[in-house]
């Protein structure tokens, strides 16, 4: 049994692409927010109905660029959820793996193979990952069960989700490369 190329685990030119997307994002709305400041400051006390508009517009902008904040975190997830789908295709030729990506499901087949999701060094970033995409599809706040992790407070406004990307990416690369390897172990056992 071949276990996964390691080019697809770590996947540079995917989260290079997410990155730059992000970060092409990030400099439209750095600017466009600039220009319309500066336009509601020479209007707000000419003309109402324009600074409204300019108020409008700006909020517009911020809301894009908190989406895109949002979007990275959901991206570097579905990469955990795609890797993990290939990876147990791989060990589990004959299962559908449709729903293996599901952490009970997960737990269930690497029981299986006598395989702890715990044990798999830097689970807890993909844990945390889950949570904070769950939390940012459903609620956009921090839930109990993403505030267990330190960065986060319960009730909170989710936020600093670049930060969150950059901190959790390298423990998700590694989880995958783990996984792959404790499964790799379990089947020449």
């Amino acid at each position: 049994m071949n276990p996964i190329d390691k080019a697809k685990i770590h996947g540079h030119e995917e989260y290079r692409a997410l990155e730059r997307i992000i970060s092409e994002i990030g400099n439209y709305c750095e600017k466009e927010l600039a220009a319309l400041n500066e336009e509601y400051d020479r209007i707000k006390d000419s003309d109402s109905v324009l600074a409204d508009s300019a108020v409008s517009d700006i909020s517009v902008v911020e809301m894009l660029g908190k989406i895109s904040e949002e979007l990275i975190i959901i991206g570097l997830y579905k990469k955990v959820e795609l890797t993990t789908k290939k990876i147990l295709s791989i060990y589990f030729p004959k299962r559908n793996v449709e729903k293996l990506y599901e952490k009970s499901e997960l737990e269930k087949i690497l029981r299986k193979c006598r395989v702890k999701l715990e044990d798999i060094s830097s689970y807890s970033c993909v844990d945390e990952l889950r949570l904070l995409c769950n939390a940012i599809k459903h609620q956009g706040l921090v839930t109990g069960s993403l505030a267990k992790y330190p960065q986060w407070k319960k009730g909170e406004n989710i936020t600093q989700l670049l930060e969150a990307y950059e901190r959790l990416k390298p423990g998700v690369i590694q989880y995958l490369l783990n996984l792959d390897s404790k499964l790799k172990a379990a089947s020449n056992k």
